[in-house]
Order: C-alpha cells, then structure tokens, then sequence
C-alpha cells in the first residue's frame, strides 16, 4: 500500500476543510453577504483549494455534476464558538463566532476514498476531517491601554487577567506595579522602558514588540460609514430607526458662556435610536454636554465637546470630528459605560475624538473604548514591515492624545491613541471574565484550524 500517498491525501483534504472553515467564518462576519452567500464562496474556495489532482473518490471522479456539489454532500456545517480552554466546539445558531466544517467520506456519504495500491488494485476506505474557523479580537485590543509614541502612568499600576499595557515607543511606570500572570506589558525594546531599570515589573508578562494593531478601524472610515444614515462597518446594538439627523448647532442650541462660545445641550435636545451629526460650528465654539442619560444613540458632534459632571453615556457611540489638543472635554470625574452590563456585548460605549481627549480627574470605563486619533495607515508603510503604520506616529504635529488628570480604572475597556497617553494618578484594568465578552467595536481577526 502507498501510505505516503495516503498521507498526502488526507492532508489536502484537512487543507480544503480549513480553507472552506476560514472563508465561511470572514463570510458570515461580513455585513455586506448573506449567510448563503457566505456558503456559496466557502465551497467554491474549497473546490479552488481542493485543486485539480485531489482524488476525492470514485464517484466524485465520474460524477457529471460540478465538484462544489460534491463537496456539499459530504460536508457538515455547524456554527457557534469555539472554547478554547477545553477544546470543544459549541454549537450555537444564534452566534457567528465560529464554524465547524465537517469533512467525510464514507461509503455513507457515497464518496469513499481509495487506498493507492503500487497494483491496478484499490480498496475503498472512509475519512473525515474536522477544521473550526473562528473570529475573534485579541485580549490586548479588548483590555488594556495602548499608545503609538508614549506611555506614561504616574500612580500605581494593576493589570488582571488578560490584560495589557502597550506602548510603540517609550512607557514609563513611576510607582509601584502588580500584574496577574497572564497580562501583558510591551514595550519595542529594554532601552525604551523607564519602569524596567528599577525591576519593578515581572519578567514573565513582558514583551518586546512593536504593534500594527490592524483590528482597528480608522475613523474617517467609520464616520463616513455612519453619514451614510445605515452603518455598517460599525452597528450599533440599538434600532437606528430614526436614521442620520442633520443639526445645525446655531438654529439648535442656546450659546452661554461670558464669551458666547459654549453650545447648551441637554439629554433630552439629542435623539434616541438615531444618528445625530451636530454641524455648523465656528473654531471658537464648543457643546457643553450637561447631566443626564445619553444613551441609545449615535452622537457625531463637528464641534468640539466639553462634558459636564452627571453626564452618562451607555450602549452609545460618541465621534468627535474637531482636530486641537482638547477636543473631547470631560471637566469633571467621567462614568462611560454601565457597572451593571460592563461586559455585555450588547451595552458597549465608543468614544472616538480625531482629537485629543482630556478627562480632569477619574475615569470610570465599563465596557468602553475610547480613542483618540485618525488611527489611518500610512500607505507609505508596508503593513507587514515592523515598523509603525499609523500615519500620526510620523506625523509630529498630531495632538491624538488622551490625559487622565488623576485616576483610570477600566473595566473590560480599552483606551487608544495615536501619540501618547498619561495617567497621573493609579490605574487599575480588568477583563471580562469570558472570552467575546466586550468589547465589540473593534475589526476582527480570523483563525483556522484541525480538531
């Protein structure tokens, strides 16, 4: 018998199962084909993969009917998430997490396979193959801080599990430091650490790397994307049934303010379940967000926006179009997020200024991420090199900063910017406890593999 062509054999097979596994999966995540149509290509990238010279048995090799129709009938498709920590494969309908492709051939399926005799003489036998493609984020993306340029936490420091801290250039950590084991603090190089000279930081969660964090989108992407009035790079939780509401802030709002340059807008001026584009505003003027429950909507505000103390955002999204150093205001402590759902997939926050953005004293995150910066490619950049692909990383004249005046204490959320991000008091970040778990605004990553 030839086993090594058997061998052979069932490799390209575990290679068409993993390239249909891996199609399927970035299908059903695509918001612009159906479940179907996801289907149709997966098979067809199966019949690319299988190639010409895969034997797939005698009645695939004399069947008159095209080979993605072969495949179909000795394929199984399941859907639902892969746990990672015992290795099985949940099925779940309702969720497109990840996908189980299920190969054989057996006479059941009447497509058997061949053993290769060095004779004219074959012997059927039967085969199945498992591959799950699966979508998913990386912790580091999901919990955690990152910056381009510099880092800089002035307190204390804790990381919980699955956590990171993150920077592409420079990080200093001033006071004392606690990580879980599996957290992770990266820096590209020993030299550009301040932290690790005074041995404050275990060796065994540190890494050191350089980030193209290309699950990020960029944000004249997604503003484009939500003007549109149907989003749907990013989808809101929530009904937009209203659609895109144009407001133009000097027919809208009352000016206050000794200079008349702050906008009054309360809770109840911004409509729910729609997208309302704030525009007409002069450099000098800013919205003055004041108390009240914002949530349930898309926010895109031209000018700049100060937050006033009681104002709360949950299951919102927040994009801030003004560039300058402080953009996003928040004057007083900032809560953005719910303590109740901070790890429902279905309560996220995003808060996105292409501006710097500037909390006074505590942040408070649940379930958030908030960016500060284009967060564009340099098309300049090859995105595989190792060096950084942000545009604003060689860009010295952007202000994509975020400040924390005094503490940040981040549960399942993110902070991102573009240059650099300072904390001046303690930080404190904690995950979700499962994996998929928030948070949700973030381009996915695809994987494939054998079970």
């Amino acid at each position: 018998m030839n086993v090594k062509g058997t061998r052979i054999q069932k490799k390209r097979i575990e290679g068409v199962a993993q390239a249909i596994a891996l199609e399927l999966v970035r299908g059903i995540n695509s918001p612009h084909i159906t479940r179907k149509e996801a289907v149709e290509r997966a098979f067809q990238t199966g019949w690319v993969a299988s190639g010409a010279n895969l034997d797939v048995g005698v009645a695939a090799m004399r069947s008159a009917a095209p080979a993605p129709i072969v495949l179909e009938d000795i394929t199984t498709i399941k859907y639902g998430r892969y746990e990672h920590e015992t290795f099985r494969f949940i099925e779940d309908q309702s969720v497109a997490d990840a996908v189980l492709v299920e190969i054989e051939f057996s006479e059941a399926t009447g497509q058997p396979l061949q053993h290769r005799f060095f004779s004219a003489w074959n012997v059927d036998y039967d085969l199945k193959v498992r591959a799950v493609g699966e979508a998913y984020t990386p912790n580091c993306s999901r919990y955690g801080i990152f910056s381009n340029t510099s880092l800089v936490i002035q307190g204390d420091l804790q990381l919980y599990n699955d956590t990171c801290l993150r920077s592409n250039n420079k990080m200093a950590l001033r006071s004392t430091v606690w990580t879980a084991q599996s957290a992770v603090i990266s820096v590209p190089s020993p030299q550009q650490f301040e932290g690790l000279q005074e041995n404050k930081v275990d060796p065994k969660v540190l890494e050191y790397r350089k980030w193209r964090n290309k699950e990020l989108y960029g944000f004249l992407d997604v503003l484009a994307d939500f003007l549109t009035g149907t989003p749907s790079i990013i989808t809101p939780s929530f009904s937009i049934e209203n659609g895109l509401i144009e407001i133009d802030a000097q027919k809208s709002f009352q000016l206050t303010g000794e200079r008349k340059n702050f906008f009054d807008v309360s809770a109840d001026q911004i409509p729910r379940n729609a997208i309302a584009h704030i525009t007409n505003c002069n450099w000098w003027e800013t919205v003055m967000l004041r108390n009240g429950d914002y949530s349930d909507l898309v926010l895109i505000s031209d000018c700049a926006v100060d937050v006033l103390r009681g104002a709360i955002f949950s299951n919102a999204i927040v994009l801030v179009t003004r560039t300058g150093g402080n953009s996003l205001d928040f004057r007083n402590n900032a809560v953005i997020g719910d303590s109740q759902t901070s790890c429902r997939a279905d309560r996220d926050v995003l808060v996105w200024s292409i501006g710097g953005i500037k909390f006074r004293n505590d942040i408070f995150a649940y379930g958030a991420q908030i960016i500060s910066g284009e967060l564009a490619y340099d098309p300049n950049n090859d995105r595989f090199a190792p060096e950084l692909p942000l545009i604003d990383a060689v860009n010295n004249d952007a202000v994509s900063r975020i400040d924390v005046g005094r503490r940040a204490i981040l549960n399942g959320s993110a902070i991102v910017a573009d240059k650099w991000v300072n904390v001046d008091a303690r930080t404190v970040v904690y995950s979700c406890p499962s994996r998929g778990d928030a948070n949700r605004f973030y381009r996915k990553h695809f994987r494939v593999g054998l079970i």
